[in-house]
């Protein structure tokens, strides 16, 4: 903190290097990193690439086990490194067919008009949209 006015906690390092917060258990002699969130050590080479958002895991003796979230700072996307629950349900974007967002093969959302103006999952499937069409209610 190096304001008064301002209660904030600055982790301050060159492009290119990793700046890391490491949750630890133990003592001050002995500690062991449980969890990282780091500024990665991508270059910043212009159009805001580099220093993405890290989220990594440690074993029991501190060794690296997995990458489990990283953000890309240039374009916002987030890429889980294992899988992904979601305990209250998974919402999908919705679209109209008028508004469908870019085809991007994987992409998976909710067309409101999309199976002869009734509403339909769609998934793009080797550069085309595809309509799953919704079957009785469950």
């Amino acid at each position: 903190i190096d304001d008064a006015r301002f209660k904030a906690a600055r982790l301050v390092g060159e492009g290119g290097s990793n700046r890391e917060l490491s949750f630890q258990t133990g003592n001050y002699a002995g500690p062991t990193s449980r969890w990282i969130l780091r500024c990665n050590n991508a270059a910043e080479s212009g159009g805001n690439a580099g220093s993405n958002l890290e989220i990594l895991s440690r074993d029991d003796t501190g060794a690296a086990i997995a990458l489990l979230l990283s953000v890309n700072r240039a374009t916002g996307v987030f890429t889980f490194g294992g899988q992904v629950y979601a305990t209250n349900g998974l919402r999908l974007p919705a679209y109209t067919v008028a508004t469908l967002p870019p085809v991007v093969n994987g992409t998976i959302i909710y067309v409101t008009d999309g199976d002869a103006g009734a509403t339909c999952i769609a998934v793009v499937v080797s550069g085309s949209w595809k309509r799953i069409s919704l079957g009785a209610n469950i």
